[in-house]
């Protein structure tokens, strides 16, 4: 990772959710603007999970602990 990258990864880290969220949905249109034909998949999700993190930060949505999605993830049939 260029020093660049990294400095940009940690002022991205002291961000709250939201604006993190908008960042990626900014990054991901950055990439797909590069692209010949831009995924419409990654547009769909990379505002998905704008609006997830913005759930989070509000509130409106507390998430589950992560042993918690973790150990029922591995208890399911494979």
């Amino acid at each position: 990772m260029s020093t660049e990258v990294a400095a940009i990864l940690e002022r991205a880290r002291a961000l709250g959710p939201a604006e993190q969220a908008e960042l990626a949905v900014a990054i991901v249109a950055l990439l797909d603007h590069a692209a010949d034909e831009p995924a419409q998949v990654e547009r769909e999700w990379a505002v998905e999970l704008s609006l997830r993190a913005e759930r989070a930060a509000s509130g409106e949505s507390v998430g589950r602990p992560w042993a918690e999605v973790r150990d029922r993830l591995l208890a399911r049939p494979r």
